[in-house]
Parts: C-alpha cells; structure tokens; sequence
C-alpha cells in the first residue's frame, strides 16, 4: 500500500512541478534569454489609461536606432491567417504567415538547417519556413528553392530561402512555420505598416540589451524617438501621450494575475501532495516498528551497528522509491492523453525539461528521509527488546503525521469546492448575449469563394436551423481597437472596442437588447453609414461631452473606418453592454459594430437542437457550396469552455491531488486505528469485562482522533480561505466566498473520518474479550 501511495503521489506531483517549472520558464530556451525584453505600449486619452502588448511597425528599430543600450530589435506580424499555400505539384499545405524583419534571428538565435535567413529575410516575396513545413513539402533539401503561393492571395507568391529548427514549445513563436520577409509588405500593400510610427499596433516587438544595461535605462532615448517622430502637437490636440516600456520576454507569459496565481497554486497543491506522500510513507514505517523491533534487537545481538541498520532502512527505502517510479512513470504513460489535455503540451515536453533536476531532488529527498528516520528509531531499539516485548507507540509521531494529512485533505477539498463554483458561474453567467443552440461556421478562405455568400441563404432553408446571420468577430474573442472622435473636437476622446462588421437579423439572433434608438436597416445602402453602440459608449460621452443620454442621431468618427475627419457615422441604435472576451481577461471598452450584409468571416447558425447531427447537417451544406475548402463547425457553448480551458485544467488537477491526498490521508488513518485497535485491545477487553458497552468504546477511539482531527481541518479550511480568496482576485467577476462552504466541506470530512475510524474498530469493540485476554 505504501509503494502505491508513493507511485500515484510521485506521478501527480511530479507532472504539477514539471507544469510550473515548464511555466516559469517560458521563452528561456535561447542564449541572451536574460537581456530579451517585449516593448509594451503605454498611453493615457483624457483620462483613459491603457497598455498594449502590440506596438506599430516602426517601434522596434526606433528603439534599435534612438537607444544605444539596444543591442538586437525585431518585430513581426501576421501577413495572412490561415489558408492554403500551393507548391510545385500541386502540394496543398495549410498555414499562416507571418511576416518579420531581418532580425529575428538575431533575436530569438533559433538553429538554421539550411539556407541563408538573413539574406531571406531581406528580400521582398522569400520566406523562411520550419522543419515541420519543410518536411510537408518533402523534405529540407526538397523544399530549399520551392516557391509557394496563396491560394486566395495569388499576389502573396513566396520562395523559399532558408529552413530553420522548429521553435519549442516553450516559446512565443511555437506554432510559427513560415515567415516571409518584411520587404513583401510594402509590394503586396500600398499602405507602409512596418515604418508606421502611430496606429496599427498589431507587430510583436522584442529587444535584446547590451551587456550591464537596464530596461530604466532607455528611457530618455525612448524619449527622443516620440518627440522627433511622432506630431506633438497632434498628440497634445488630441489628448493622448504615449509611452515605451519594456517587460522581460520569459516574464510576458506570467504577465496576467490569473496565470501568476495558477502557477502559486499548483507549486502549493504539489508541495502539500508529495509532503501529504512522504508523511503517510513514514507514518507506516512508523507504525512497522513494532512489529520489526525484534528483528533489529537481533541483528544487534549478531553485531550489527547503527551504520548497518542505517543500510537496511536506507536500501529499503530505495527499492520503495524505485518501485514506486516505476508505476508512477507507468501512470503517467497510461493517462498520458488526459495529461497532456490538461497542461496543453506533450507529456515529454513538461516533465522531461530542464525542470528534471528538481524531481531528482524531491526524490533524493525522500530517500534521506526514508531512510534516516526508520534508522533512528531502530538504533533507539534496545537489545532486550529481542528476549521481552518492546511496547512503544510512537503516538505523537503519528498523530503529528495525521494531523499534516487532515490539514492537506481540508485545504484540498474546500479549494475544490470553490473552484468548481467559479468555473460553474463563469459558463453559467449571462454574458449579454444568447449563446444556446449556436454553432459557428468558419470556411477557411471562403471570402474569396463565388459561392460563400450563397451559404447563408441555403442554410437558413435546412430544416435544422432556426436563424442564420454572420459576422466579423465574435464577442469571445479579442477585439481590435479604435478611437473615437466628434465634429468640432480635436480630442481622440477614447478607445473602443470594435466588433467590425454583422449581417442581417445578427441583433435578433443573439437575443441582444436594445435600449435605444432601433436596429441596423437590413439591406440598404444607406445602413452602411450608421453604427450601433454600447450603453457603455453612451455613458462615456455623458462624462466628456455631456449627451444625457441622447446618443441616437449623434454623429461620430471612428478611426480605420472613417477615412477623413469629415467621414463620419450615424448613431442608429444604443445594445445593452454585452460581456467582451472572458472573466479572467475582460475587455472593459465601450463597443460598436457596424452593418455589413455579406460576406462575414464567421457564419452565426441557431439549431432547433444543438445536437451532432444537426452540426453534421450544417456542415455538408457548406462544404457542397465551397468545395475544396476547409469548414470547420463548431458549438458556441465549446467557445466559451475552451476560453475557460486554464480554470477547467486547474480544477481538474485539484480533484485529482485532492482525492490523491485524501486518500493517502483516509490510509494513514485507516493504519493508525489498526495500529491502536491492536495496541489497546487487551484495555479495551478489560473495559468490557467491566461493563464498558460498544458504543462506549468506539466513542473512545473517535475522542481519541477528533481532537486532532477537528483543529486541523479547521486550519485547511482557514488555508482553503487565504488561497482561495487570492485565486479569485484574478478574476474581474467572482463567487461571495460564504463560510457555510468551508463549514459544509469540514464537517462532511468529519464524517467520513468517523465512519472509518468505527469501520475499523467495530470488530474489537464488539467483539468478545475473552479471545483478547486468553494469552494472559
């Protein structure tokens, strides 16, 4: 029992510090990781404070060429989403590609298996590609010269010039396969992204500093590079300042409070699990010394030393842990695809990283405690132990032992309870918007194809649907950013959230509420000039131009899509605010959308029931319209469960080192009240001849744990408490942390520590004390 305890403690332990150490050190796989920073954009609107991760496209090398501590700048973007590239022989491949500078490699040093990058990099339509797409294509020397074109983009017609190492998993570019040089952009673009100062804030920018050289230290060159590129006198009539700061790239992945606060929970649930392991390993090596105690006062009579039993425990201890390794590596290769579903990597990836070392340690660890502890209490036997009984208890050890594992179980179970209440609110909560029965359609490049518009049409007419309507972005998603201005006002008074473009009935179709003015005039021209916004929108303009709420009619600009100051759009209608992204990353901004008939990316389906064959249904009808094309359909309920992914993974890794630890816990029990049943039965068969009743003697045993039980679940559910109020910081909506929860979980683990401790002392209790004291 014991070797197993240590096999599934060692398994869901070790995957939980590999996850944290796989954490904690994103993007460290390169040399100079230490010095690599990602430029972040601060700016203030009257008022608004903001930051952004993504800079515009002449950020980087501003910073390369203004700040002389910057040693390496690159920047890159996404050129196409995802579509199909064709190459000699009609080979199909499906990818995105991103388009970057002549830097990048000198930022993040990947290995180059072939070709020449920088050069590639330099010239307008060549590429770089990985070894995965290079293997694609057949081969690094097969694909070395290949030209690749766009399926739907015909102008985007790349050669490939250099092969390099797939970036690791670990890494902000993992996933990247094919980058095409910066110098394309300006061919395939009239519009200078990659040397725009102001707007378009869609590139990655990274640095890397000179030896000695601090983030704090480029500020005045940060400075001077605003002040000499960048229209003050625009800024400071439309009431903006911008700023430059930089964040360590291997910090950038634990940027977010919820993601800091994941990683301190697993290190605390992984720490408690492999000590809850250790605790009830000694706790029944403790209580064999009893039984062994004769076994080494004879090896001492024959001469053995401390040294030599020091030996035997420690040789013992060994092949435990080796045994136990075993099924725990077992274990971990038997749920190999759970695992990898909950920590979003390969299993090999996470455990077997630089993070192995510490696993090394934890388990040396375990053999010096192993070994040293049973070593001592033997050497503590006396010889005459061998010729009488040897009686000890050691019921302060053991006590103490539990008591560790009542606390663990506690904390464990109430931080389970409150997780799985969060997760339940989050893909309950009401988000503004009607998401039942929705399924989503995406044809990759559809756009393009003479067939995509027909695709509403026919599927408004299948018996499974209900509605159909489309649209640019879902509100799950990230939404771009644009500013807000009126007639007359210099001022960019704030940044919105832009939902972009839907189709016909999409109001009607996601149940949004209306609070003012109407809906977009399907159908007609002139709807092309109006927007719809927020309620949020409306409370914005109230505090800087005071509106009183009377938005509809209101003329606005809105950047990117208004092309002159005097392009402007027609407030038609005021939504209720609906939920922007999720709970654990909110986007906060008013919002507006606009009308667009056709041709929307995402196609909006409700099903009569949203079942598999209906979604198989909808599928068909898509894929006869647009053959060829990649139809992916999915459920919008899935959407918000996958943007949930990270509490759903920590929830089921607590159950898991919850049952794991209280279990280990419940055997330690289990273990302690045989040891004590059979310690004290000749007492308790005395107490019976005396009078003693059943009941009496199982309330002896039960007093006997209760008052080290009932503290210490008291002091996980205080734990439980800190943790979780900490956890649920991060979180921009929450559960009321009731003390009834805590309350609920601790008496119901009194119980099952009740029912156990009478399960295995009933049959002494109840049993006749003549077959106890007949040796007497």
């Amino acid at each position: 029992m014991k070797i197993l305890c240590l096999a599934v403690g060692l398994a869901l332990g070790s995957v939980m510090i590999a996850e944290v150490w796989y954490e904690k050190n994103y993007d460290t796989w390169f040399s100079g990781h230490e010095r690599t920073y990602r430029v972040y954009l601060s700016f203030s609107m009257n008022g608004q404070e903001g930051e952004s991760r993504f800079t515009s496209g002449a950020t980087a090398m501003g910073l390369r060429k203004y700040c002389p501590q910057v040693e390496a700048a690159t920047r890159w973007c996404e050129l196409l989403g995802k579509g199909q590239f064709i190459a000699a022989g009609d080979k199909r491949i499906m990818e995105r590609c991103r388009v970057a500078d002549s830097c990048l490699f000198d930022v993040f040093p990947q290995t180059i298996i072939a070709g020449d990058v920088k050069k590639t990099l330099s010239q307008p339509f060549y590429c770089a590609v990985s070894r995965d797409l290079a293997e694609r294509l057949g081969g690094v020397e097969e694909a070395l010269g290949t030209r690749i074109t766009s399926r739907d983009f015909p102008k985007v017609s790349l050669t490939i010039g250099a092969v390099y190492e797939d970036f690791p998993l670990s890494s902000d570019l993992r996933n990247e396969h094919l980058f095409c040089s910066m110098a394309t952009w300006n061919k395939v673009s009239d519009w200078d992204s990659p040397n725009n100062w102001v707007g378009n804030e869609c590139y990655h920018a990274y640095v890397r500093l000179r030896e000695g050289a601090k983030p704090d230290d480029i500020k005045i060159g940060v400075k001077k590079m605003i002040e000499e590129n960048i229209d003050q006198n625009m800024l400071k009539e439309a009431g903006i300042e911008l700023d430059y700061y930089l964040v360590k790239a291997n910090e950038v992945h634990m940027d977010s409070d919820f993601a800091k606060t994941m990683v301190m929970l697993l290190s605390v649930l992984a720490a408690v699990l492999l000590f809850s392991m250790v605790m009830n390993y000694l706790l029944i090596i403790i209580g064999n010394v009893l039984t062994r105690s004769r076994e080494m006062a004879v090896r001492k009579c024959f001469g053995a030393g401390n040294g030599n039993i020091l030996s035997i425990t420690f040789s013992e201890t060994l092949v435990h842990l080796i045994i136990a390794s075993v099924l725990a590596t077992l274990l971990i290769y038997v749920c190999k695809g759970s695992i990898e579903q909950l920590l979003g990597a390969p299993v090999e990836v996470v455990v077997f990283n630089r993070g192995t070392w510490l696993l090394s340690a934890i388990l040396l660890a375990i053999i010096v405690v192993g070994g040293m502890v049973p070593a001592w209490l033997y050497s503590h036997v006396p010889v005459t132990s061998a010729f009488r009984g040897y009686h000890t208890s050691r019921r302060r050890w053991k006590l103490g032992l539990l008591a560790f594992q009542f606390v663990a179980s506690a904390t464990l179970v109430a931080m389970l309870v409150v997780i799985h209440r969060q997760y339940t609110m989050m893909m309950d909560r009401y988000m503004g918007y009607d998401y039942d029965r929705l399924a989503i359609v995406e044809v990759n490049g559809g756009q393009q194809d003479e067939n995509y518009s027909k695709c509403e049409e026919e599927l408004a007419r299948q018996p499974e649907v209900e509605m159909v309507s489309s649209c640019t972005c879902l509100p799950l998603d990230y939404a771009s950013g644009n500013n807000v201005m009126v007639p007359g006002d210099p001022r960019n008074l704030f940044n919105i959230a832009d939902l972009y473009y839907v189709g016909n009935g999409y109001i009607k179709l996601m149940n949004m509420k209306i609070i003012d003015g109407k809906g977009f005039t399907e159908n007609s021209d002139s709807t092309m000039r109006e927007v719809m916004v927020s309620r949020y929108f409306v409370e914005k303009m109230d505090s800087l131009l005071h509106w009183n709420g009377r938005a509809v009619g209101k003329k606005v600009f809105i950047s990117e899509h208004s092309q002159e100051l005097n392009d402007l759009f027609t407030i038609c209608g005021v939504y209720e605010n609906i939920h922007i992204g999720n709970i654990t990353d909110p986007d906060t901004r008013p919002s507006v959308m606009f009308y667009n008939r056709k041709n929307n990316p995402y196609i909006l389906v409700r099903l009569h029931h949203l079942d598999e064959a209906s979604m198989k249904a909808v599928r068909r009808t898509v894929e006869r319209l647009c053959p060829g094309r990649e139809v992916q359909v999915v459920t919008y309920p899935s959407l918000v469960a996958d943007s949930y992914q990270d509490v759903d993974s920590l929830r089921k890794v607590v159950m898991a080192a919850g049952v794991v630890t209280f279990l280990i816990a419940l055997i330690g029990l289990v273990g302690y009240t045989i040891d004590e049943v059979n310690r004290r039965r000749k007492e308790i068969a005395i107490r019976k001849v005396n009078g003693a009743k059943t009941k009496d003697i199982l309330v002896i045993f039960v007093r006997s744990i209760m008052w080290i039980a009932v503290p210490s679940l008291i002091a996980g559910c205080i734990i439980a408490w800190q943790l979780s109020r900490q956890w649920l910081m991060a979180f921009s909506e929450k559960i009321t942390l009731s003390p009834m929860v805590f309350i609920g979980c601790m008496i119901i683990l009194l119980i099952l520590v009740i029912a156990i401790i009478i399960a295995n002392s009933y049959k002494i209790a109840s049993g006749n004390p003549v077959k106890y004291l007949k040796d007497e």
